[in-house]
């Protein structure tokens, strides 16, 4: 199931996969649909970036990798205080 995952995430229709996530945090309203969809971007992200041979590309996806770890820190921590 991580394989056939991975190839589809990887696959030319991976936004697709990326934006369902963020359509399905949107209706959730929780910090763990949050993190689980910046996590699927993030991923997503840094498979883009590996592959790319253009450095704007990969300076821009650079910011959009710290953006959506702060994120995820934030809802980490958001999280943590839920249980404290």
């Amino acid at each position: 199931m991580r394989a056939t995952l991975k190839e589809r995430l990887f696959s030319p229709y991976g936004m697709n996969i990326v934006n369902a996530c963020f359509a399905l945090m949107a209706f959730l309203h929780n910090p763990l649909a949050t993190i689980g969809a910046y996590l699927t971007w993030l991923a997503f992200l840094v498979y883009t970036i590996r592959h790319t041979p253009y450095t704007t590309t990969k300076v821009f996806y650079g910011v959009l990798v710290c953006f959506a770890l702060f994120v995820i820190a934030a809802n980490l921590y958001a999280l943590a205080g839920l249980f404290a």
